[in-house]
């Protein structure tokens, strides 16, 4: 009667369980020779006959390996045979199973390298092409997108078939801004994501990476404006370019691309004057925190510290090759937060520099 089609494998451990529940018995004086076979593409990579093990057992238990050792992949099927001496033969075929250590391959491509998603007609949309490939069938799926914090952003999911193609219009389906709408992505900042598939065998893969996004121009009632809070400055100092203790050089690199980026935007916008307006977040709930230093407290006076580091990317931008006579500063301290100072997961969004744009 042969073998039942009940070979599975059992993850996690790689072994492959062979019930053997319906095998016609022994005769007194039968000598019965009997064999399992585990075949891929017509050729045996696993054999168990009489001579390795006298009777033949209810179960078997393979480990995924062959006759030398080395780990099989791809898709198999195992055979029981037995020969009476009377000359019956019967034998059984299960059905297909996959035997696999390798777990599921990954990639993700954005395009554009710009992503800027401000409504101006021009790489607004984020195109990601997903790809997942595995031996065996994938069980669920997951595409995260994080804030620069490491807050869940933007997130889509799904079981069995990867959703290929996703276009992102850089809103978030998780927050939600102060008036409750999606909140956008910010300003030149980088958002992590995370590709996870699963597969039905129990393996896992993850596959991480980083979506750049581009200056944004927002158009904001009759100005156009500009909101940067990637520029990271010397603590209670107007220094972002120029390395120290509080101050890496990793930092710096990405203050110089940004302004940079920066800069080759608004030559584009000669008939606008510009506003460079510094913000900081509030500490305390202290009013002197913005005209007063106080070196416990808060540190340096939030007004004019933030007016200086309006006049450093001033200064900076003019070298770039932006008109001086298109530019000038401000600084509002604290006074201004786009989000509650206290909420600690969002604040760092109330630390900006503001590029305000009037023809």
């Amino acid at each position: 009667k042969g073998l039942e089609k009940g070979i599975f494998f059992k993850a996690p451990d790689g072994s492959i369980r062979i019930d053997v529940t319906d095998v016609v018995g022994k005769g007194k004086d039968e000598d019965n020779h009997e064999k399992v076979l585990l075949r891929k593409d017509g050729t045996s990579v696993y054999k168990l006959t009489e001579k390795d093990i006298k009777n033949l057992p209810t179960q078997i238990t393979w480990n995924g390996a062959d006759s030398k050792g080395n780990a099989c992949e791809g898709t198999f099927t195992g055979t029981l045979e037995i020969n009476y001496k009377n000359g019956n033969r019967v034998s059984s075929v299960s059905s297909a199973f996959v035997c696999t250590a390798l777990p599921p391959k990954l990639d993700v491509r954005t395009a554009p390298e710009y992503f800027s998603p401000d409504n101006d007609g021009t790489d607004d949309d984020l195109f990601i092409k997903l790809g997942a490939s595995s031996k065996a069938k994938l069980k669920n799926w997951s595409f995260v997108i994080k804030d620069p914090k490491g807050k869940d952003f933007w997130k889509l999911s799904g079981k069995n078939n990867v959703t290929e193609r996703i276009i992102w219009d850089g809103l978030s389906n998780v927050q939600k801004s102060a008036n409750g709408k999606a909140e956008r992505v910010q300003s030149a900042m980088d958002y992590p994501f995370e590709f996870t598939v699963t597969d039905a065998l129990g393996m896992t893969s993850v596959k991480k990476g980083v979506i750049p996004v581009d200056v944004l121009v927002i158009r904001d009632g009759n100005v156009l404006k500009m909101a940067v809070p990637s520029i990271i400055f010397e603590s209670d100092a107007s220094n972002f370019q120029k390395a120290s203790a509080k101050l890496k050089q990793d930092q710096i690199d990405k203050n110089i691309k940004t302004l940079d980026r920066i800069a080759d935007i608004l030559k584009k916008f000669k008939d606008y004057k510009v506003t460079i307006v510094g913000h900081a977040n509030k500490i305390t709930d202290n009013p002197d925190e913005e005209t007063l230093d106080n070196p416990y407290e808060w540190g340096r006076a939030s007004m004019p510290l933030s007016k200086e580091r309006a006049d450093a990317i001033k200064a900076y931008l003019e070298k770039r090759g932006v008109s001086s006579s298109a530019l000038t500063s401000d600084g509002m301290g604290g006074t201004m937060p786009v989000v509650n100072p206290k909420d600690k997961d969002n604040n760092w969004k109330n630390r900006r520099v503001e590029f305000i744009l009037e023809k």
